[in-house]
């Protein structure tokens, strides 16, 4: 055999080897999108009053009376205070009951700017102020209570499915369902993107933006801070509501349906679409099954012989 037919035979080799890692590679993003689609979609949760199953994973509501109570103590503390108003019922009331709740000392800093361009946006600090005294609730609490659990009680959720057994008893941990998944009880909280984030969905949660809050009373209204003046309580303490001007602690109504779930389409354009719960895990976990038209996760076997065949496609790319 000749130098030249040595060196073709060569050539096809490499080039045949080559065409096989591209296809592998191929087969493991394969397999890994129609994972991630499995496990993003939404399914009915399968409800039997506070207990509810999603993806085979069974989990009990231990609803938070601490968030629940604190909440209604928060809107009739406030009582229709503004926070565009200086003084006792307006900015120093708020700055007294929210900002300081949550962070000692912090009133001063922070209740001057509120009603302003500067202003530390108060209504996750609200959420600080109601949740901060159950200690499940630092898990996901963001920045010492100041930001919404929404974000990090999504990011637990990959780790509760594919770990259930770690998270079964105990005092129960927060985590952010679609409202399709699950029930909600006085202690929950529901969340929607706010019109700077129009056009994100529930999957779009975990990266974060603009968006708000309430939490479900122990009366079974909703509750939230930094919200139309309208929705708060009238009279009180020289008729706050009428006298002062600004956001204030606000009170809503939302409709479930028969199993307590929240009925879709509330909240206008930007709808809310999630809750965040504390819950158990309750039963051990039903892996999903992998289906004939889905690939199969590559195991630690065919991920080093891919390994191997990359190397020796660096090594390739030297010699030509």
């Amino acid at each position: 055999m000749s130098k030249h037919e040595k060196k073709f035979i060569k050539k096809k080799v490499e080039e045949a080897e080559l065409r096989e890692i591209i296809g592998s590679f191929k087969k493991l993003g394969q397999a890994w999108r129609r994972r991630r689609s499995k496990d993003d979609e939404i399914e009915d949760g399968i409800i039997e009053g506070p207990k509810f199953t999603i993806k085979g994973v069974t989990f009990q509501s231990k609803p938070s009376k601490i968030g629940a109570t604190r909440a209604i103590q928060l809107y009739d503390s406030c009582w229709g205070c503004g926070d565009k108003t200086p003084g006792p019922d307006g900015k120093d009331l708020i700055g007294r009951i929210i900002y300081d709740r949550v962070k000692p000392g912090s009133a001063a800093k922070y209740a001057p700017r509120l009603g302003t361009s500067r202003e530390s946006f108060w209504s996750s600090w609200f959420f600080g102020a109601a949740y901060n005294e159950d200690p499940a609730y630092s898990k996901v609490g963001r920045n010492g209570g100041v930001g919404y659990p929404a974000k990090k009680g999504y990011l637990l959720r990959q780790d509760v499915f594919n770990n259930p057994e770690k998270y079964k008893g105990g005092d129960g941990f927060y985590m952010t369902f679609h409202i399709k998944e699950a029930p909600i009880f006085p202690g929950d909280s529901i969340f929607h993107w706010r019109a700077e984030s129009s056009g994100k969905g529930f999957h779009d949660i975990g990266g974060g933006g603009p968006a708000h809050m309430k939490i479900m009373g122990m009366d079974g209204a909703f509750y939230g801070g930094n919200e139309g003046h309208s929705a708060g309580k009238p009279g009180g303490p020289n008729n706050r509501k009428e006298n002062t001007e600004g956001s204030t602690v606000g009170k809503s109504q939302f409709s479930l349906d028969g199993q307590r779930r929240l009925v879709p389409g509330q909240g206008g354009s930007d709808e809310y679409m999630a809750v965040v719960k504390k819950v158990i895990v309750i039963d051990d976990a039903i892996a999903p099954e992998t289906t004939d038209s889905e690939a199969p996760v590559p195991d630690d076997e065919s991920l080093q012989e891919s390994n191997n065949k990359m190397q020796l496609a660096e090594l390739i790319k030297r010699i030509l």
